[in-house]
Parts: C-alpha cells; structure tokens; sequence
C-alpha cells in the first residue's frame, strides 16, 4: 500500500494512524499541498478530487478518509477500530463524524486560502488558530 499525503494534513494523519493501529505496512509517499502538487496532472490522474490522502492498494486507488476507515475495518477487521457495545460504537462515529465534518473544514488549506485573498489574512497568523 501507498499512502500519498501531506504530513500537516489532518486526514492524512487521520490515515496514518489508522494503518498504524491495525499493523499494515504501508509506504508514504509526499505530498506538498503548499506548491499545488496535489492540483497536478500526475496526481489528478490518481485522484480526481485533488485532495488527499489517496490510498493506493494494488491498482486500487482510494480517495476520501473516512471512506477509506470504513474499507481498512472491513477489509482489515483485526483490530477493530470500534468496541462490539453498539452504544459505544455510535458515539466513536459521532466523534469521527463531528472531526470530519464539523472541526476540520474550518482549518481546511482552501478556508485559509480564502481569508487570505480575500481579506489579506496573513496565513502564519491564520495557521496559529
């Protein structure tokens, strides 16, 4: 497995931890959000999106981090990453889900971006947040 990503990318350490807890061996392979590379032909042709992390397993490419838990659990079932108690499995989805959707897209790269052009917001001050 490759695991394509950028090291201050919360979905990417998002990966990174996972394929960690369930003992995969996998090979990481960089990249820089900060020079576009993720906007290149060569990795738009791997993933559509431009985002990473992209997760390549043989000629398989998965894209989108929490699509790829639900595959690493069902595909790599031990160790799991929920308890068998199904209360306590719905409350590690609200948090995972709360993560994803709710916390990281006010840090997302574009968001900071976007205050910057917009309104000239440093991005060391932003990236302070």
């Amino acid at each position: 497995m490759i695991l394509r990503g950028y090291f201050r990318s919360s979905t990417s350490y998002r990966l990174r931890i996972a394929l960690n807890l369930k003992g995969l061996d996998y090979q990481r392979s960089p990249v820089n959000l900060l020079t576009g590379e993720h906007k290149d032909d060569e990795f738009k042709n791997l993933n559509k999106f431009g985002t990473v992390p992209a997760l390549k397993d043989g000629d398989d490419v998965l894209v989108q981090s929490l699509a790829m838990l639900d595959w690493l659990e069902n595909t790599y079932p031990d160790p799991s990453f929920l308890p068998t108690d199904p209360k306590a499995a719905q409350i590690c989805r609200e948090l995972y889900f709360a993560v994803a959707s709710e916390i990281h897209a006010v840090n997302n790269l574009p968001v900071l971006n976007y205050l910057k052009s917009e309104f000239g917001a440093d991005r060391s001050a932003l990236e302070k947040w």
